[in-house]
Order: structure tokens, then C-alpha cells, then sequence
């Protein structure tokens, strides 16, 4: 079973009540943030944790993680993540984006 890091969104103070939501359904090691949760899980967690979480907005899977203090940061360190481990070459996605206490000034 591979494990995988995943982000348990909430409306902002809400967060405590999503951590308790997916400790009661038996994960440790979680961080809260503003905004969010993130523990660890196996990919066949996602279904259940969907089904049972109740404050939480979304579970996201965490693809990577990096520093990015200019757009051009964050296009050169988006490019080099695997996307084709998670998604098929002809794929269509669609990309939405929020964000939490940003030094880039545009979603």
C-alpha cells in the first residue's frame, strides 16, 4: 500500500473539526494549517474519506511541494513534476487555484 499526502480542505476556522473528523477515522501524523489539512494515506483511503468527511470542502492529492517567490519559479517547478504518473498524455484537465497569504498577487 503506497502512501500518499493528501489535503483535507476547510473553510478557514474550521480546520480543528476536519482534524478531528479524519482522526476519527484512524489517520495520525496530521498537520493543520490555515485552511487546510494534510496527512499521510494510502490512494484506497480517498473514496472513504471522501464519504465520511462532513467539514471538510476536498480531499486533494499532494503532487509535490516548492518554493516560488516569481511566477516564472512556479511555471519551471510546475513543468518538472511527473504529470504523467497521475495523468494520461491526452488527457484534459482543468486547473483552478486559490490562495492563502501568497507573495504572488494572482491565482
Amino acid at each position: 500500500m503506497t502512501k500518499v499526502s493528501l489535503i483535507a480542505t476547510s473553510t478557514f476556522g474550521l480546520e480543528a473539526l476536519v482534524k478531528r473528523e479524519v482522526q476519527d477515522l484512524g489517520f495520525t501524523g496530521l498537520r493543520v494549517f490555515a485552511g487546510r489539512v494534510e496527512f499521510e494515506a494510502a490512494l484506497e483511503d480517498i473514496p472513504r474519506l471522501n464519504i465520511h468527511l462532513r467539514v471538510a470542502d476536498r480531499v486533494f492529492l499532494k503532487l509535490a511541494e516548492f518554493p516560488a517567490t516569481d511566477f516564472g519559479q512556479l511555471f519551471d517547478q510546475a513543468r518538472v513534476v511527473a504529470w504523467e504518473n497521475w495523468i494520461p498524455q491526452d488527457s484534459m484537465i482543468t486547473v483552478t487555484g486559490k490562495c492563502v497569504r501568497s507573495q504572488l498577487m494572482s491565482v
